[in-house]
């Protein structure tokens, strides 16, 4: 006798009262904390990223200091602080490729959205932190 698997029922996105309530993970399945492990990795040698408290933010470690965290702003905008030494300040005039922009003490990608993808938003910061580290293109490398 052959048994067939069974296959769960997909979960409803509406609540029994027509309320949207989608599955854990439908809508952001990765977090802050995922993309910064992911630029740390896209960064040559000894980059390090950590997680913060529910991977609501994530920093991104130089090998010599340099703190970039990343976090949502009061604009909701996926922000980017650098902490750079005493004393240093962005590069003024800086070029970045795209939709990057400067505001304060850091950079966003303008228009982010987690539907942007894990990958693109990665690769983004990580150029980011290039420019702003003085770092060349890995292509090169």
């Amino acid at each position: 006798m052959t048994t067939q698997p069974t296959i769960a029922p997909e979960q409803p996105m509406h609540d029994a009262h027509g309320h949207y309530s989608p599955p854990a993970g439908f809508e952001y399945p990765f977090s802050i904390g995922d993309i910064a492990f992911a630029v740390a990795r896209l960064l040559p040698g000894d980059w390090f990223a950590d997680s913060g408290n529910w991977g609501v933010t994530g920093k991104v470690f130089s090998p010599d200091g340099i703190v970039f965290e990343l976090f949502v702003d009061y604009d909701n905008d996926l922000f980017m602080e650098c902490r750079l030494p005493e004393g240093q300040k962005l590069p003024s005039g800086t070029a970045f490729t795209g939709d990057m922009r400067v505001a304060h003490d850091g950079v966003y990608l303008e228009l982010a959205s987690a539907a942007d993808g894990l990958d693109y938003l990665s690769q983004q910061y990580a150029a980011a932190i290039r420019v702003i580290a003085g770092l060349s293109a890995p292509d090169a490398q």
